[in-house]
């Protein structure tokens, strides 16, 4: 057998402009966060996508 190498799990420090735009970055609501976790509610937002997009498609002007 051959051997594999293991993987390299360090992560690499950004540099500090990056940092600086991830700390500044907003944070979701409460709300966003249940909604994400939201079972019913994403299949609701799947139903609403796929109807849209059976729309276009249907029309015929997806070209």
């Amino acid at each position: 057998m051959i051997p594999v190498p293991a993987k390299d799990t360090t992560m690499s420090i950004p540099d500090p402009a990056a940092q600086q735009s991830i700390l500044a970055s907003p944070l979701p609501t409460p709300s966003t966060l249940k909604h994400r976790r939201n079972l019913f509610y994403q299949l609701l937002r799947l139903a609403a996508i796929n109807i849209k997009m059976v729309r276009v498609i249907a029309t015929g002007r997806h070209l």
